[in-house]
């Protein structure tokens, strides 16, 4: 037994007793000496086993009020009708015990009124007020889950308007363009085939970024497929990259935020030193209930312009979605990001449809 419920019994027995010794306070005063001591301890006695079978059946009436007309503590009309309710099933039950004692007691008929008096005003202003504070709690949670689930939403919201806003501006980044189109261009001139290998992959580059711009989630394999279609075209561009990944990966029947292994990959890229004589090796593998992408840290001598906005915007984006944490990790030889793979049981619809 909860001590909230050990609270309430006490403070009913306790009220139930002070309103009995009130009514009948002429009879106490008419005793004295054994017999009003014998008295004073019956009287308490039968107090204590009346008020706690009240209270206990008083108590199993909220739940099933509450069970029964519940809609929101922010409607008036259903509080209303779950506190009426009480009322009455309170006076019956009081009336109810009333009259139990009087078939147990006949001699003593004339307590029927008091006894049903007491236990009527001792049940109504407590299990009222009990019930009133079990409402005013469920209304403060429930705003409280309110507020904090249009927060969240509004927090998801500007994720995912900042998410599609960098998917736009990789898209129209002029840099990206030219160097793509220079080396397209390049290409022409030298091997049509691998022109138009490379044109092939760029269309599905900006087909991808286009179609998941404004998603929370999409299925682990078309960001794989994307981040192939990637790889071949930084291969083209740049000498000394190494892009490994784990065809473990497309076996699983996962989910993935849009985007993110190949912002991953572009900041290795951003961020190092690659050609002929300096391997950027960049390896993206499963490791248990995580996809991990890791590079060696080759420094360049000027530091890439960057703000560190990507993997905090990475990172906030996932704890929307789940409690696992997307991971950093650097020892000066090695850069590691860990990012959660999220499977259907973890996630609702709208996640997944969005």
């Amino acid at each position: 037994m909860h001590m909230r419920h050990i609270a309430l019994l006490v403070i009913a027995i306790v009220f139930s007793w002070v309103l009995w010794t009130i009514v009948n306070l002429e009879v106490y005063a008419q005793l004295n000496g054994k017999a009003l001591v014998f008295e004073i301890l019956e009287d308490f006695a039968e107090q204590v086993i009346e008020t706690t079978i009240l209270l206990e059946l008083s108590l199993l009436y909220i739940r099933v009020i509450v069970k029964a007309f519940w809609i929101s503590p922010h409607n008036m009309k259903s509080v209303l009708i779950q506190v009426m309710t009480l009322a009455v099933l309170n006076g019956l039950s009081s009336f109810g015990m009333g009259l139990a004692y009087r078939h147990i007691f006949p001699d003593e008929e004339h307590l029927f009124a008091r006894i049903v008096y007491t236990d009527c005003i001792n049940l109504s202003v407590l299990t009222t007020a009990y019930l009133v504070a079990f409402l005013l709690n469920r209304y403060r949670d429930e705003t409280e889950a309110h507020l904090e689930a249009e927060k969240r939403l509004e927090q998801e919201e500007n994720l995912l308007l900042r998410a599609k806003l960098d998917n736009l501006a990789l898209q129209t980044d002029n840099h990206f363009i030219f160097n793509c189109f220079s080396t397209l261009s390049g290409l022409m001139s030298t091997s049509s085939s691998d022109a138009k290998v490379f044109l092939q992959g760029l269309s599905r580059v900006y087909r991808y970024l286009t179609a998941s711009g404004g998603k929370k989630l999409v299925p682990l394999k078309d960001e794989i497929s994307f981040v192939n279609d990637y790889s071949k075209l930084v291969s083209y561009r740049f000498s000394g990259v190494e892009i490994a990944i784990d065809e473990e990966l497309n076996q699983l029947d996962a989910f993935i935020c849009p985007v993110s292994l190949q912002s991953l990959v572009e900041n290795a890229i951003k961020h190092n030193r690659h050609g002929k004589s300096d391997l950027l090796s960049i390896d993206i593998s499963l490791d248990g209930e995580w996809i991990r992408m890791a590079n060696n840290i080759l420094p360049r001598e000027e530091k890439a312009n960057g703000t560190g906005k990507g993997l905090k915007t990475l990172k906030e984006r996932y704890s929307l979605l789940t409690d696992k944490e997307v991971s950093v990790m650097n020892d000066g030889k090695t850069f590691e990001v860990r990012v959660p793979v999220l499977y259907l049981e973890d996630l609702d619809d709208e996640s997944i449809n969005h």
